[in-house]
């Protein structure tokens, strides 16, 4: 974690199994690892009023065994992108 004035960069690491089906994906019960960043800014009040988070969602794909090849890894998210930006028009 590095903080200056009222930002906070955090990188993370989290380790779970896969017990229920998410986003469309049935449960594999396979111990997966997913890592991230996140980036905060604090109000004077030290409440967060911006944040920016980013997370290995390819790794985690090819861990659950969805994603098998690196052309079908560009594929999906292009096609992940795509339905994010038709979601949020």
């Amino acid at each position: 974690m590095i903080g200056k004035d009222d930002r906070v960069v955090n990188r993370w690491t989290l380790r779970v199994t896969h017990t229920g089906e998410f986003r469309g994906i049935p449960a594999t019960k396979k111990r997966i690892t997913i890592t991230g960043i996140g980036i905060f800014r604090f109000s004077e009040e030290g409440k967060v009023i911006e944040s920016c988070d980013s997370l290995d969602q390819l790794g985690m794909l090819k861990q659950l065994d969805v994603v098998k090849h690196a052309a079908a890894c560009v594929r999906l998210m292009i096609l992940v992108g795509a339905i994010s930006m038709v979601r949020n028009a």
